[in-house]
């Protein structure tokens, strides 16, 4: 079955469903200016491919179990209103799934499939993923509305962009774009776990401040700190690169055995605020903060290699030397030294 729409056409949805069936390779066009709603679409025929040749609308999308959705080369956008529901195979080339629901309790379910790009634009909605985890190949977005993230893992290929709500749901976002020029713009929601796993890949965050209530992670590429405060609630680790961008990293963990693991990038601030918290370098590493350290809280544990520190050393919590050597290498006046007790 096939479904062309021509620049005036119209259809009322009602509340039925529209059905692609039957086998072989079938194609849905929409030439109106404002594209047609088609209320509830299912893809489910016998081993049926359903392929784009414009943008098109619809409520739900439920893509049967041996069924094909293909955006086509033409990359283009399927808005939905509803929900998402994959059974089998969804291509996305590189097109846009847009979620404009403006009310609560829509869900997406991607199968083992991948969205291009994926954005939420929905004032008032609100969607959660059925799945584990998700992934996006390019860019994610939440424009408007409330995106509760998968418990696993969601990767994202290229930026995260968020003016809306986004609830980590206790997961792991992993951004693995292998290019330059990506941005992370958290707005005032927070991630769990953030890791930035991809070769080649630089991102760069968006706004002053940015939190992860768990484990701040850059196994391999490049990534540029906010310019004032990165909060982190568990374990620092970098094995790749990070520029501090004159910022401050705050751990502010409230348990032991959190790690504090710079690699060969250095600190600008470092503040250690967590009331209970155990903190350790990297044993016989020679970290480095270019301006002050602070520990206003929480108990820190040394390398046993060299702390360098450009800055004040301020302490009112619980430092542990570990047998290593802090130097201080400042180049201007008026820095402090307060060891504690």
């Amino acid at each position: 079955m096939c479904i062309t729409f021509g620049a005036g056409g119209s259809f009322t949805k009602g509340n039925g469903t529209t059905t692609f069936d039957g086998t072989g390779t079938h194609t849905w066009t929409d030439n109106a200016a404002v594209k047609q709603d088609l209320g509830k679409v299912v893809i489910d025929g016998s081993a049926e491919t359903l392929q784009l040749a414009t943008d098109v609308a619809a409520t739900d999308i439920t893509i049967g179990s041996d069924d094909i959705f293909n955006v086509t080369a033409g990359n283009y956008t399927i808005t939905v209103s509803g929900n998402w529901t994959n059974n089998n195979i969804f291509t996305a080339q590189q097109g846009t799934v847009t979620l404009t629901a403006t009310s609560t309790g829509k869900t997406i379910n991607p199968g083992n499939s991948s969205f291009y790009n994926l954005t939420f634009n929905g004032s008032g909605g609100g969607w959660s993923f059925t799945t584990t985890n998700a992934t996006a190949t390019n860019n994610l977005t939440i424009t408007a509305g409330t995106l509760t993230a998968p418990s696993g893992n969601l990767s994202i290929g290229s930026s995260f962009s968020n003016s809306g709500t986004f609830t980590h749901n206790s997961g792991t976002v992993t951004m693995t774009a292998t290019a330059s020029g990506k941005t992370i713009t958290p707005g005032s929601s927070s991630f769990n776990n953030l890791v930035f796993n991809g070769s080649g890949g630089a991102w760069s965050f968006v706004g002053a401040t940015a939190t992860t209530t768990s484990d701040f992670t850059i196994t391999n590429g490049s990534v540029t700190l906010p310019t004032s405060t990165l909060s982190v609630g568990g374990n620092f680790i970098n094995t790749g690169t990070f520029t501090h961008n004159s910022g401050t990293v705050r751990s502010y963990a409230t348990t032991t055995g959190k790690l504090i693991t710079p690699g060969s990038s250095s600190f600008y601030n470092l503040t250690i605020a967590g009331s209970g918290g155990g903190f350790t370098f990297a044993t016989n590493t020679d970290p480095t903060v270019a301006n002050d350290f602070t520990i206003s809280a929480g108990t820190v544990t040394s390398t046993g290699g060299t702390l360098n520190i450009g800055g004040s050393f301020i302490n009112t919590g619980t430092f542990n030397h570990n047998n290593g050597t802090v130097r201080f290498n400042g180049s201007s006046e008026g820095k402090f030294i307060t060891p504690g007790s």
